[in-house]
C-alpha cells in the first residue's frame, strides 16, 4: 500500500471516528429536540408521567385503562403546548397526542 493510500485511509478512519463521537455527544446533550418546520419551530422535551397536566392524566385513565405510560413528551409548537404519550400494554404499544386541556388529537 502506498503512502498516499495509507494517508487517505487514515483520514477516512479519522472522519468516521469524529462522526460517531459527534453523534454520541449530541445524544448526551439532553432530552430536548428542536425541529424547525417551515416558519414554526417545535420543541419536544421528555417529561415524567407525573408532570402531565391533570386533564391529560384523566383522559388517559378514562380512555386507555390497563395501559402504562412508557414515555411522555411536552411539545411546544408556535407557543402552544401539546403532549405526546407513548403507551404500552403487554407487547402492544401506541402513541397518543393530547392538547393542554386533555383532549385527544388526531
Amino acid at each position: 500500500m502506498s503512502t498516499k493510500t495509507k494517508s487517505v485511509f487514515a483520514l477516512i478512519v479519522l472522519l468516521n471516528v469524529c462522526a460517531v463521537a459527534s453523534a454520541f455527544v449530541s445524544a448526551e446533550k439532553g432530552l430536548t429536540n428542536k425541529i424547525k418546520i417551515g416558519r414554526a419551530q417545535e420543541q419536544r422535551t421528555e417529561i415524567k408521567a407525573e408532570a402531565l397536566p391533570e386533564t391529560a392524566k384523566k383522559t388517559l385513565n378514562d380512555k386507555f385503562k390497563g395501559w402504562t405510560i412508557a414515555k411522555a413528551f411536552e411539545v411546544v409548537k408556535g407557543g402552544a403546548k401539546e403532549y405526546e404519550v407513548e403507551l404500552s400494554m403487554n407487547d402492544e404499544t401506541k402513541t397518543v397526542k393530547l392538547d393542554k386541556d386533555g383532549n385527544l388529537k388526531q
